[in-house]
């Protein structure tokens, strides 16, 4: 019994961590400031989160030795580059619109990985490309009058893009660092970045529940769902642990249905439903390969070192 319990722990904390960061798209509609200033106040509270997470981990916060410093600033930047345009999608359309045009990701990282090593395209990933736009199409509703969809597919795959761009950089960065060093400069460098927006904000009208659901932005959503996932990638292979964090979108999207009475329009199921399938094709598919050649899936978690998409 004890042999099958432990075999589960892993999943389970991965399903917690996947559960946690589902909540970004929901907090982010909330929460009263603008867009660029809730990702400030994300980076800020979550900063202390992550190191949090490295001391109980018994991980070091900074490199002890010198190294490159702008590829991790520059890292920085695209991650409030994406963290803004995913909460823009959010507001403009929808929490479901947003995060599953979000995640696309991994099926985007197998088509722009191949022109940046020079390695040939693989058919599978072709075909999930185009089982990706079908479902994009049918996210954005195209057909309908209203435009507020499309906005947000728009901001979603912009959000999309800056990611998988990020994460091919920081492949380099995982192999020489710990992920909390990563992601300490990384939110230090969108704390400083937002800090005009940040220091300007309304605070004064911010009320109770404004700050618990910023607090639960920054460090449950973002921190501790961070440690959560960290400590469940040592014990599950890169592959499964990314079809089990595909279920963010699921999960958003009851948090939007329950919390915002958001209701997916068929359209947007029926394409979720498509980018999804491909999403999870390609993690097992990529994921087979990566064993045999023992590297990690392209776009996993433990490729890129990123605590999730939202």
């Amino acid at each position: 019994m004890g042999y099958k319990l432990s075999q589960w722990t892993p999943l389970v904390r991965l399903q917690a961590a996947t559960a946690l960061l589902a909540t970004a798209g929901v907090l982010s509609a909330v929460i009263p400031l603008s867009v660029p200033a809730a990702v400030g106040g994300r980076a800020l509270l979550a900063l202390p989160a992550v190191i949090a997470s490295a001391l109980i981990r018994g991980k070091r916060i900074w490199p002890s030795r010198a190294g490159p410093r702008l590829l991790p600033a520059l890292c920085g930047v695209l991650l409030a580059i994406h963290w803004m345009a995913y909460f823009h999608s959010v507001r403009v359309s929808s929490v479901a619109i947003a995060t599953l045009t979000l995640f696309t990701f991994p099926v985007m990282t197998a088509l722009v990985e191949p022109l940046l090593f020079r390695e040939s395209y693989r058919a599978h990933s072709i075909a999930n490309a185009l089982l990706v736009l079908v479902g994009v199409l049918l996210v954005s509703e195209v057909w309908e009058a209203e435009h507020a969809a499309l906005v947000g597919v728009g901001w979603g795959l912009l959000s999309a893009f800056v990611f998988t761009t990020r994460n091919l950089l920081s492949r380099a960065l995982v192999r020489q660092n710990e992920d909390e060093q990563i992601m300490s400069i990384q939110l230090l460098v969108v704390t400083v970045l937002l800090a005009p927006p940040l220091i300007s904000a309304e605070w004064y009208a911010f009320g109770v529940g404004d700050w618990l659901a910023l607090l639960a932005l920054g460090v449950a959503a973002t921190g501790i769902g961070h440690l959560f996932l960290l400590t469940t990638l040592g014990k599950m292979g890169a592959a499964s642990a990314s079809i089990g964090f595909s279920l963010n979108p699921v999960y958003a999207s009851l948090y939007a249905l329950l919390f915002l009475e958001e209701i997916p329009s068929i359209w947007v199921t029926g394409g979720g439903l498509c980018i999804l399938a491909a999403v999870i094709h390609e993690t097992v598919k990529a994921g087979k390969e990566g064993r045999s050649s023992g590297e990690p899936s392209p776009g996993s978690p433990a490729a890129t070192g990123e605590s999730g998409g939202c």
